[in-house]
């Protein structure tokens, strides 16, 4: 399995400038003094291993605390609730304040604040979605302490693993196709074509046995 290290758990205002947060699903919101919503943190999109595979991502659960507000607007439009997702987050300097914009594709949230911290609450995850399943976020939501000795079930470790030898299946599955594209009748003997694409498409269609009913049969 794959290992992503983590820079450091707790980001600010400080380090807005090296962070983005597009495509980052907010799944809870909370507000009083504080502005607190817990989300996915996408720290990296893993380009595909072979054309046509989708990309995969390096999540973490986090929870963006804004400090101090002094005001809190939410503009959203939609015909039923499916999620929010972040489109970016954008910084301006009023004269006493600062203003964030959380753009999402619902509609916009406003919050005056001077700074904010960023927990992430666990080391990110290898993820094959733009984010996590809820069994693996934590029951603990808008804290603001990591969970740095957390170690996975036995269960997710067993369910993760599987699901990655499902991928290196499905990426194996993708590059035959490939060699199955570029095959050309041409360059060799006949008989050698035919033995060739019969051998191919045998381990294609074995590999479309095994990956049935997977997140990856249809890539």
């Amino acid at each position: 399995m794959k290992t992503y290290k983590l820079e450091k758990w707790i980001w600010s205002h400080n380090d807005f400038e090296e962070m983005g947060w597009h495509d980052c699903p907010i799944y809870a919101l909370k507000f009083d003094d504080k502005v607190s919503l817990d989300l996915d943190y996408i720290f990296k999109w893993n380009e595909p291993e072979v054309e046509g595979m989708p990309y995969t991502f390096w999540i973490s659960p986090a929870t963006l605390i804004f400090e101090n507000v002094t005001l809190f607007k939410i503009n959203f439009i939609m015909d039923f609730v499916n999620g929010l997702e972040i489109y970016e987050i954008s910084k301006s300097t009023l004269d006493h304040s600062i203003e964030w914009i959380i753009e999402t594709q619902q509609g916009t949230i406003t919050i005056h604040s001077d700074s904010f911290q960023q927990i992430i609450r666990r080391k990110p995850t290898y993820q094959f979605n733009q984010y996590i399943p809820e069994e693996e976020r934590g029951k603990e939501h808008f804290s603001n302490i990591p969970e740095k000795d957390y170690s996975e079930s036995k269960v997710l470790v067993q369910k993760r693993e599987a699901e990655f030898k499902q991928y290196v299946l499905a990426v194996k599955r993708s590059y035959l196709k490939k060699k199955m594209k570029n095959l050309n009748p041409e360059s060799i003997d006949t008989k050698e074509f035919l033995l060739t694409k019969r051998n191919l498409n045998e381990k294609i269609e074995q590999l479309n046995k095994e990956l049935n009913g997977t997140h990856f049969e249809k890539h």
